[in-house]
């Protein structure tokens, strides 16, 4: 993980965040550090493309091998992460992964399937809460 604390005032953390579904269209989410719920994903490496970073990210924080990542992304938004004390950039893809079995790492203390329609804007990490307002429920 990049040493955040060195990235200047004017700047942004570009993040990148995978939308993975259930057969029940629940969403795949994960706490770490907190007990607030975010999108598995995480920031780029310098000249990373932002694919392969959700790639990276999936396997590093839930064991899932990405199967089918959307073309395009479905969300793009910014907010103040407070628990860096840095602004992120976040692009959220719609992604596919070969099974639907999250595995813990060491960063991600629980995974789960949740149905977005129990989801509340005060359930997420600060840099994701923009999500909540744009996920179908």
């Amino acid at each position: 993980m990049t040493a955040l604390a060195n990235i200047p005032d004017k700047f942004y953390r570009v993040a990148v965040k995978a939308i993975v579904r259930n057969q029940e269209n629940e969403l795949l989410l994960v706490k770490e550090r907190t007990d607030k719920w975010s999108l598995p994903g995480g920031g780029l490496e310098y000249g990373e493309d932002p694919k392969d970073a959700i790639r990276r990210e999936l396997k590093e924080e839930v064991g899932l091998d990405v199967t089918q990542i959307d073309d395009d992304p479905v969300y793009i938004f910014s907010a103040y992460n407070k628990s860096f004390k840095v602004w992120c950039f976040t692009i959220c893809y719609n992604v596919k992964t070969s099974t639907l079995a999250p595995t813990l790492s060491a960063d991600v203390t629980e995974a789960s399937f949740v149905s977005t329609v129990r989801l509340e804007l005060n359930d997420f990490e600060d840099a994701d809460s923009p999500i909540c307002n744009l996920i179908d429920k």
